[in-house]
C-alpha cells in the first residue's frame, strides 16, 4: 500500500506515503537519493483513483515522481490540454514503461499510471 488517504485538499487526496527514512522527508518529498537526478522537492498531489492503482499495482511513489521528472518520452493528452503523458522505462519494475497521466500545472496531481504494454521495445 502506498500510503494512507489525507484530507481532501481543493477535489484533490494527498498521499501520507508510506516511506524508506533514507529516501523520503516526512512530507512525502524526495531528498537527493540518485532515483530523481539530483532534482529535489517536487510537490505532488495524487487523486483518489491513482493511490488505488498504486497500490493495486504496487507501484511506488519514488517510481512516480522519478518518470514525472526524467521522462523518457512526454506527450500531450489527446482529449484534455491541461494532462500529459511521462513515460519511462523503471528498473524495479523489470524495466517495464510505466505511463503517468499528471497535470502541466504545479504543483503536479497524477491523475492515474500504469505499467504501458504498448510501449515495450519502444521507449
Amino acid at each position: 500500500m502506498p500510503g494512507t488517504l489525507g484530507a481532501a485538499e481543493s477535489g484533490v487526496l494527498m498521499a501520507e506515503p508510506r516511506w524508506n527514512k533514507k529516501a523520503m522527508t516526512p512530507r512525502g518529498k524526495l531528498e537527493d537519493n540518485g532515483l530523481n537526478g539530483g532534482e529535489r522537492h517536487m510537490e505532488i498531489h495524487y487523486t483518489e483513483h491513482a493511490l488505488l492503482r498504486m497500490t493495486k499495482r504496487a507501484i511506488e511513489p519514488e517510481w512516480v515522481e522519478w518518470v514525472i521528472q526524467n521522462p523518457a518520452l512526454r506527450l500531450d493528452d489527446e482529449n484534455d490540454p491541461e494532462l500529459e503523458h511521462c513515460l519511462a522505462k523503471v528498473p524495479e519494475l523489470a524495466n517495464r514503461v510505466l505511463r503517468v497521466i499528471v497535470s502541466k500545472s504545479e504543483p503536479k496531481r497524477v491523475i492515474t499510471l500504469y505499467p504501458d504494454r504498448n510501449m515495450k521495445g519502444k521507449i
